[in-house]
């Protein structure tokens, strides 16, 4: 680092674009263009302010818009690369194409603006001096030309047409405003375009090639300029892939970003952690990474990020079990959706490692992995540190294989697990407080009891229903033979609740159990069978079937697991 060689330097936005041979290009791994509504409105709302506006160009205070960071392609010609601030520069840009149109065509400024945005020999084809990755390029290329396009239906849902609409309209408001307070339009257009070309600046780095702008990054985040563990876990994986694999991993790391939503890449990248390496926290996570890459050699970092790529696959199918392109069985993927429903989230590491098995054993695993999840989190409420300690052991056993599975399943959760008779009372007596996790459960209960006949397609088809309502009225309190205190400690209890489609959902209200009866006899739910041959709901009805589907429940989710 001490040795390389970086440029920095202030510019204005008419110092990055003014030179005919400007180019910059965002690269393909960098993330599509993201920002929204609220950013670019924030944004003009920052540089344009009334103040600045009515004063002229050599009275009013500059607007400093953070830094830049680029890197020289190798070729005098070359664009420079866009590492860091392409949502900045797009949106920026984007702004002085809608005030090129906003002017008359024929002015000087127009001109002028032309100019700073588009390249071009005369006569020649032009283009726009920023290229976008290959997602967005196309929709800002049609847009920049005309930012009217926005409206076009084939890309008005884009970001960049959502957002090109917002500074149209934001831009109108200024203009009739100013216009309002007296200044001439033509007057409001120069002044609006001087102070983003003239006055808006940057701190603009340039790193001699991609990867010593990647040892900036670090630099910079050493020196507290904290930025997301995944950008520096990638930044660190490709310039240790060097030069000659550079190609080849970035479509690696596009990839994993296809697979992997943007909200999930860094617990991803902690759970592949914990599955292949060991323990680690989210405040160590980048620590872990960057020691383990700096002593790779480039085919090392390469054949890294692949793993990382195939293992990213794995958890697209574990957090979209329905996805098309999953090869796993019909039972694993419906397993893999009760968890979700679960929102079981620290048995991924388990579940990305066990994904190597052979698909018995990864039934086994997955089995076991629900039980946990009932018996321990959703139904004992135990303490979250100690189940995640218990996988870290399973994926250490998982990696070292020295030991048999159901052995290895034994071993990671001894002695914190409910036995059947903890988990039984712990079942009958919980208070349930209605989610989607627990409409799952009945839903699981349901297809312990029935046939296929009786099988619900998804939990979202049904709803939960309290037996005695949430909120009884008078009858049926006097139905249930209770006065309110002692409904509302039971109406809580798995034995009140049931599952029912939503249309007769609604039809049953908060009325009395003789209301409701005929809607369970009808129903095809095998969980209302048993309610619809009651006379009665009573406390009684209530703690009896509480005690029958704890029984249910032992069998649904058991310990151990064969």
């Amino acid at each position: 680092m001490a040795d390389t060689k970086f440029e920095a330097k202030t510019s204005t936005v008419e110092d990055l674009f003014s030179s005919k041979s400007a180019a910059f290009h965002i690269p393909q791994f960098q993330r599509r263009y993201a920002w929204g509504v609220s950013e670019v409105s924030q944004l003009i709302a920052d540089i344009y302010t009334d103040k600045e506006l009515l004063e002229s160009s050599d009275s009013s205070s500059p607007y400093f818009l953070g830094s830049l960071v680029f890197a020289e392609t190798g070729t005098a010609s070359g664009p420079k690369l866009v590492l860091d601030g392409q949502q900045r520069l797009t949106s920026i840009s984007l702004m002085l194409g809608v005030l090129q149109q906003k002017l008359p065509p024929e002015s000087s400024e127009a001109a002028d603006i032309k100019n700073l945005l588009e390249t071009g020999k005369i006569g020649g084809r032009r283009t726009t001096k920023l290229t976008l990755q290959e997602d967005d390029a196309k929709v800002y290329r049609v847009i920049m030309a005309d930012p009217n396009l926005h409206e076009n239906k084939e890309y008005k849902k884009h970001p960049i047409a959502v957002v090109v609409a917002k500074i149209m309209l934001l831009l109108d408001q200024y203009i009739s405003d100013l216009i309002t307070k007296g200044m001439p339009e033509l007057a409001v257009l120069h002044r609006l375009v001087s102070r983003l070309v003239y006055e808006v600046e940057f701190v603009c780095i340039t790193a001699p090639s991609e990867a010593e702008a990647f040892l900036l990054f670090e630099s910079l985040n050493d020196r507290g300029l904290a930025l997301n563990a995944a950008d520096l876990v990638k930044n660190k994986l490709l310039a240790r892939c060097g030069n000659e694999n550079l190609e080849e991993a970035i479509e690696y790391w596009k990839e994993i970003v296809e697979q992997v939503e943007p909200s999930e890449i860094v617990d991803f990248l902690r759970y592949y952690w914990i599955a292949n390496e060991g323990e680690v926290r989210n405040k160590d996570l980048y620590a872990k990474y960057n020691d383990k890459l700096s002593k790779l050699h480039s085919s090392e970092a390469l054949v890294f990020v692949q793993k990382l790529k195939n293992t990213a696959q794995h958890y697209k199918y574990i957090t979209e079990p329905n996805s098309q392109n999953s090869s796993w069985s019909d039972e694993v993927r419906e397993i893999l959706k009760r968890l979700l429903a679960y929102r079981a989230r620290s048995c991924r590491p388990a579940i990305l490692k066990g994904a190597e098995l052979e698909h018995n054993e990864f039934l086994l695993l997955l089995r076991a992995i629900e039980s946990v999840t009932i018996r321990y989190s959703v139904v004992g409420s135990k303490n979250p540190n100690k189940l995640e300690g218990a996988y870290n052991h399973l994926c250490s056993n998982l990696r070292s294989k020295e030991i048999e599975l159901p052995e290895m399943i034994s071993l990671a959760f001894e002695g914190i697990m409910p036995n059947n008779e903890e988990f039984k009372d712990s079942f009958s007596t919980i208070n349930v407080v209605v989610s989607p996790t627990w409409r799952a459960i009945l839903v699981r209960l349901n297809e312990q009891l029935g046939t296929g006949e009786t099988t619900i397609l998804g939990s979202n088809k049904v709803e939960v229903e309290h037996i005695l309502p949430v909120k009884p009225n008078e009858l049926a309190l006097r139905e249930a033979e209770l006065d309110i205190d002692s409904a509302e400690s039971l109406i809580g209890r798995i034995g009140n609740l049931t599952l029912i489609f939503g249309k007769i959902n609604k039809q049953l209200s908060n009325g009395p159990f003789s209301k409701k009866k005929a809607a369970f006899a009808n129903s095809e739910i095998a969980l209302n069978q048993w309610i619809s041959q009651r006379s009665r709901w009573t406390k009684s009805e209530i703690l009896e079937r509480s005690q029958l589907l704890s029984e249910i429940a032992v069998k649904a989710w058991p310990w151990p697991v064969q």
